[in-house]
């Protein structure tokens, strides 16, 4: 299609994961690419995010490849946790955002208005519409810094008064 370019394969290793949070950090191996080929995405921080806000998906969603959507904020969750099946317990920072999102888009980003990424496209809720979520910048972060993920401000209360809110992090230092 138009504006889309020709799909390339990289190959790579994984080289942290935090199977808690549902993320993975991999290595590209780019000995045999030009960096004209490559685009560094920035990464965003939990600050600029705030409930109503516009985000943006781009993913693969059922094999069509590069396919864009976006939505708003609908809340940010400290600690929520999830299953994909009864095995394993999830836990991360999320956002809730009603941007389409399906299989596919899983692991793609969740970008901000100045094109940050803000969050991980992670998953949904199987039996609702425009209920979807992605892992915090937050945990992105810790992750590539080795690390657990600092609680987020007090996100439920809204503007104003998130702004003055102090999370458990401001206070402990």
């Amino acid at each position: 299609g138009t504006g889309v370019k020709k799909i390339r394969n990289f190959t790579g290793q994984v080289i942290r994961t935090n199977k808690k949070q549902d993320l993975a950090l991999l290595k590209i191996d780019i000995a045999h690419i030009a960096r004209s080929d490559i685009t560094v995405l920035p990464l965003g921080h939990m600050s600029e995010v705030e409930i109503g806000m516009e985000v943006h998906a781009i993913g693969h969603p059922k094999g069509k490849n590069w396919s864009y959507t976006r939505g708003a904020v609908s809340q940010i969750r400290e600690r929520f946790t999830w299953r994909y099946d009864e095995h394993l317990r999830h836990e991360a920072n999320v956002i809730q955002s009603q941007t389409p999102i399906n299989p596919g888009n899983s692991g793609g980003p969740l970008f901000s208005n100045g094109g940050n990424i803000v969050g991980i496209n992670s998953f949904g809720d199987p039996n609702a519409e425009g209920i979807n979520f992605a892992v915090s910048v937050d945990n992105i972060r810790s992750l590539v810094k080795g690390e657990d993920a600092p609680p987020t401000r007090n996100s439920i209360l809204p503007e104003p008064l998130s702004r003055y809110a102090k999370s458990r992090w401001d206070r402990d230092g």
